[in-house]
């Protein structure tokens, strides 16, 4: 009966390893969990009759088909028990970096990986800012993951290699001990490209801001040419270019500064419109004419804009002694000025000895 059952599992196995390859040779991808679960089962049976290394490769086809820490803790113990104590180092590192909870089962990863490091040359790499895809030595070797890891690695020198987008690859050269943890980290810088700006008017402010803070400003620049009239090497990436000045409406564009490339920016920034307020004239059945801050303006009565805030006003009529005063015009309102002859402050006649002058 047991001879029958180990043949029955490892023709499910082996249904289950076809049934992988032809999903991935097809392009096609079925229910996640529930191909993980299939692995798993497979996994757990292979490992109850210990057949150990059917359980490892089943419970790296789970994970493959959707990742978890427990899967992890998993493939870290059976792959001890099967002679593969890099792999079980790997596994049972990522999963004491990842998992939440479950304080027994991480002191039990933690315990099994105290007992494996003195028979491996580990290397823990970190990159700032994280997730630099690690290369070990060659890159036809494949990718190590990303960055925060421990990996382990053959003892003698290697050379890793961090690399993100958008930043500088750095390599860095280790010497790897059995027992021993080394580490490798490295900064990598921003790639940088450069941006050049012009702008009006004349006296406009000019900033550059990336993600809204503000990462320079003028006097780093000259402003108001038509031509850029100075650059700035910044690290590659979106930014925003504002100019702003007394009396115009700020304005805005953005740029992307890609490496080794020069982005060039106009921007104009357009007068700001001017609020303003409606005046009424009124002088009654005399036509006279309107004069605002000195100019001009209309034959009463009258209705105009003009720009609100104190305004001189004068107001003159053929034989009537010229009103001038200043009205306080309110931005969309209307203010009227009632000159009629039977208003207070209305127009008044001059004398009869000096009428017409």
């Amino acid at each position: 009966m047991m001879r029958a059952s180990s043949r029955a599992a490892a023709r499910l196995a082996a249904l289950a390893t076809t049934v992988a390859v032809a999903l991935a040779s097809a392009g096609v991808r079925a229910d996640a969990a529930g191909e993980a679960r299939f692995f798993d089962e497979l996994a757990r049976r292979a490992f109850a009759e210990r057949r150990h290394a059917d359980a490892l490769r089943m419970f790296l086809l789970s994970h493959a088909a959707a990742p978890s820490p427990g899967t992890l803790y998993n493939i870290g113990v059976v792959a001890m028990a099967s002679g593969e104590p890099a792999l079980a180092y790997t596994h049972l590192a990522e999963y004491v970096a990842v998992a939440r909870g479950d304080d027994a089962r991480r002191a039990d990863a933690t315990r099994r990986l105290a007992a494996l490091s003195p028979r491996l040359a580990t290397v823990s790499v970190t990159s700032d800012p994280p997730g630099a895809t690690i290369v070990i030595d060659r890159a036809e070797l494949g990718t190590f993951g990303r960055a925060p890891r421990t990996l382990v690695v053959e003892p003698g020198p290697h050379e890793v290699t961090l690399s993100l987008a958008d930043h500088e690859s750095v390599r860095i050269p280790i010497d790897a001990t059995r027992g021993t943890t080394t580490t490798a980290h490295a900064a990598l810088p921003r790639l940088r490209g450069t941006l050049a700006v012009s702008a009006r008017p004349e006296h406009a402010t000019v900033e550059v801001l990336q993600d809204g803070p503000v990462v320079a400003r003028a006097p780093a620049w000259v402003a108001g040419c038509t031509e850029p009239c100075r650059t700035i090497a910044l690290p590659v990436g979106r930014y925003l270019v504002r100019v702003q000045a007394p009396g115009f409406v700020r304005s805005e564009r953005e740029a992307v500064v890609r490496a080794g490339a020069t982005e060039h920016v106009h921007v104009v920034a357009r007068e700001a419109p001017v609020p303003v307020g409606r005046l009424l004239v009124h002088t009654g059945p005399v036509s006279a004419r309107l004069f605002v801050d000195g100019r001009a303006r209309a034959t009463t009565p009258a209705a105009i804009d003009v720009p609100a805030g104190a305004r001189r006003v004068r107001v003159e009529a053929r034989g009537f002694v010229p009103w001038e005063g200043t009205v306080e015009v309110r931005a969309g309102r209307s203010r009227l000025l009632d000159l009629g002859p039977r208003a207070s402050r209305g127009l008044r006649r001059y004398p009869s000895s000096t009428r017409g002058r």
